[in-house]
């Protein structure tokens, strides 16, 4: 199931409207109305939050699948790892995105919160590339190419290199932007200086 009607189908059985829902999420009723119609989507911070308000896992929300739960054996609930990572890693700042991250590495490991070294490399790799601008979409295209082997190393390569344009363009963007914010700067601590603005 398409993730504009997972969460319609999820705020219908919790009884929500459009708006309480809105309000639940702090968003306008107007974005909640273009996730449902798949205009739009949320980002990663809004999906944790999706999924954490109707209690499924971020796999059954964005790729409509059941997670499938390990044997309890096969589980590692507090690794000695993880504990180690917390203590001396994570810091008090990071700890929300971090939360988001693991919720990230449950989509990698189908749902199975099973975390090893090499899913906190997902996580840290994951929270890089959302910082950066990259979509959930493409995030979710690089974790399936992944997971399909090493036949899909150029597709996964392509796909890096496309992220990296986007945010190479919108550095350009901000690079922009900031010549024209640090222009006008200067032209009001010279006018500032003079008692004249100007515009030279």
């Amino acid at each position: 199931m398409e993730f504009n009607n997972k969460l319609y189908e999820l705020r219908k059985q919790k009884g929500f409207s459009q708006e309480e829902l809105a309000n639940r999420l702090n968003v306008s009723m107007q974005t909640i109305s273009k996730w449902e119609v798949g205009e739009s989507s949320p980002d990663m911070e809004k999906l944790v939050a999706i999924s954490d308000l109707f209690e499924v896992s971020l796999d059954e929300l964005v790729k409509g699948e059941e997670s499938k739960m390990a044997e309890p054996s096969v589980r590692i609930v507090k690794s000695e790892l993880y504990s180690d990572v917390k203590e001396h890693v994570l810091t008090e700042d990071n700890k929300k995105r971090v939360r988001k991250g693991l919720k990230t590495a449950g989509i990698i490991a189908g749902g199975i919160r099973d975390y090893q070294e090499k899913d906190l490399g997902w996580v840290e790799n994951a929270v890089c590339m959302r910082d950066a601008g990259v979509p959930v979409e493409m995030l979710i295209e690089y974790v399936k190419l992944f997971q399909e082997g090493n036949d899909t190393l150029e597709a996964r390569a392509n796909l890096l290199k496309e992220a990296r344009e986007q945010i190479l363009e919108a550095r350009k963007k901000y690079d922009t932007a900031l010549d024209k914010l640090d222009y006008k700067i200067g032209r009001y601590e010279f006018a500032l200086k003079t008692g004249e603005l100007t515009w030279e």
